[in-house]
């Protein structure tokens, strides 16, 4: 058990301010003797180097005060503040500055209270108490208790309600969640849940106030709602009774760009004080016009992704060339220039159970060739649909096109802009570019259930899951999760070319932004610790 008590986390952010990368993830507690630990017990997994330019220094306290504007790429009509809801960067960001979860990951992907201070399971992992932190209260002023979290996770199982964080919370029994006092939740789980503690700081798990109203959306997080446009922007206010660090600015104006060159433009021109997801070639450029950047190694991974329901995709075999037909470094040196690390197939990098001995997949020409032959696939021909969903996506898909060349595959893009790859015929696309920040591999998987592009259907593997989530120990859970990336690296649909180093880019008047291994752009969203020098 670990004890997180006490109002101020300013400790925490204080100790990890130095060092920070965009999503990474910590290690899986398990549960030890009667209790599973968070904090101490749980180490967490390096992220790489990470670094700041020239001018990343941090003024010695913060100063209050000003609007801050952050530019972000995506959004679309669909944008929205609610995190349990959340599809893009945009929602991500302005979730963030709303809500909180229960428990979070700092900027090195270590866990760390929020809401809660402590959680505990009994031996068999399948009840876990919760203690939640006192003196917090709503931006309405009502005071968060666990009847609050109760009705939170209530209606995240409630069949008739559509959202992300479903899939993470499958295990738990709706009638089994229960108030034992004011600061007290109790989870009754319907089977042992070893990787619970990972569900409940999963960003997307948000607590709201029994009753929420999404026309009026009241949380505990640094900012309060204010006015908002999806698909273009919103302006929040500083919440001056926010219960941890900050907030502050006074107010925090998130911005969409759908073109990242056009985001750029606004910095320099002064329209924004902060842009994420800076192109590598672009860097240069900022900095030597004054700007200050942060660089971050971290666990976000791109992908092209193939629908496994569909001809040609259907076949593994097809699939298994189009593997062999990449080259990655050359996918990372032109797309990302550079900015990154070549991926191997399999997401989760941090997670303790990766397997770092399988053999780096490499460019195989005269093998693609062979399965396309096999598969009855010789003079393959396609459209590969492209989106500037994220840094590197487009020219990968682009870069990938000339390599399929070689294989006597035609390639053919077809360039979509962000609103309609995000919009009403997400989730129907044959084939196309993606990304994910850092995860553990379990919750990544109960996301990819949620958001399942490829329509990946395979039986042993989701079998393999559901396994490793009610195997409470440790040491068997990783052996069950290693099958299942073995999986993964031999028929698996999502084709992981490259882990992203992300560069966040701001005036020389911002301070506060360091580097994070989430994934998450500003800080991994906790813009409340930025401020305006």
């Amino acid at each position: 058990m670990a004890d997180f008590s006490g109002k101020d986390d300013s400790l925490f952010v204080e100790l990890t301010r130095a060092q920070m990368s965009r999503r990474n993830l910590l290690k899986a507690a398990g549960v030890l003797g009667v209790a599973a630990a968070v904090g101490p017990a749980l180490a967490a997994c390096g992220s790489g180097g990470t670094s700041a330019s020239p001018a990343a220094s941090v003024a010695a306290s913060p100063v209050k005060g000003g609007r801050l504007r952050l530019g972000v790429i995506g959004g679309s009509a669909r944008d929205v503040v609610d995190l349990q809801v959340a599809m893009n960067s945009p929602d991500n960001l302005r979730g963030r500055q709303l809500f909180n979860t229960l428990f979070e990951y700092d900027h090195q992907f270590k866990m760390r209270p929020a809401l809660a201070t402590e959680a505990t399971s009994n031996a068999t992992g399948d009840v876990w108490t919760v203690k939640l932190r006192p003196g917090v209260t709503f931006h309405n002023g009502k005071p968060l208790t666990a009847n609050d979290v109760v009705w939170t996770f209530r209606k995240i199982l409630d069949p008739k309600f559509t959202n992300v964080a479903v899939d993470s919370f499958k295990d738990v029994n709706p009638k089994g969640l229960k108030a034992v006092d004011d600061l007290t939740v109790e989870f009754t789980l319907r089977r042992p849940n070893g990787d619970f503690l990972n569900s409940l700081a999963f960003i997307h798990a948000t607590i709201k106030p029994e009753g929420f109203d999404p026309k009026n959306p009241v949380g505990t997080g640094p900012f309060t709602y204010g006015d908002f446009t999806p698909g273009d922007r919103s302006i929040f206010p500083a919440f001056k009774d926010y219960w941890g660090t900050g907030p502050y600015v006074d107010e925090v104006e998130t911005i969409d760009f759908v073109d990242v060159t056009a985001m750029v433009n606004a910095l320099q021109g002064g329209a924004l004080d902060a842009a994420s997801d800076v192109p590598a070639a672009q860097v240069k450029v900022i900095e030597a016009s004054g700007f200050k950047s942060v660089t971050s190694e971290t666990g976000k991974w791109n992908y092209i992704f193939w629908d496994t329901a569909i001809k040609p995709w259907s076949d593994v075999r097809v699939r298994q060339a189009m593997r062999l037909i990449m080259d990655r470094q050359q996918l990372v040196d032109l797309a990302l220039e550079g900015y990154g690390r070549v991926g191997n197939d399999m997401w989760g990098i941090y997670d303790p159970a990766y397997p770092t001995a399988v053999p780096q997949r490499v460019q195989d020409i005269e093998q693609a060739k062979s399965l396309l032959k096999q598969a009855g696939y010789s003079d393959l021909s396609f459209e590969l649909l492209t989106s500037p969903v994220t840094t590197g996506a487009v020219e990968a898909t682009q870069v990938f096109a000339e390599q399929a060349k070689l294989a006597g595959v035609t390639v053919t893009t077809k360039k979509i802009d962000v609103g309609t790859f995000w919009g009403d015929k997400y989730l129907t696309w044959p084939n196309g570019p993606g990304w994910y920040s850092a995860r553990m591999y379990l919750s990544q998987a109960r996301l990819c259930e949620a958001w399942n592009e490829p329509h990946w259907n395979d039986k042993k593997w989701w079998g393999l899951i559901d396994e490793a989530y009610a195997t409470v120990d440790e040491t068997k859970r990783n052996e069950i999760i290693q099958e299942a990336y073995a999986i993964d690296y031999d028929v698996g649909a999502w084709d992981i070319w490259s882990w992203v180093n992300a560069v966040d880019a701001c005036a020389s008047k911002v301070q506060g932004l360091v580097p994070d291994a989430s994934g998450i752009p500003f800080n991994a969203g906790y813009v409340n610790e930025l401020w305006l020098g």
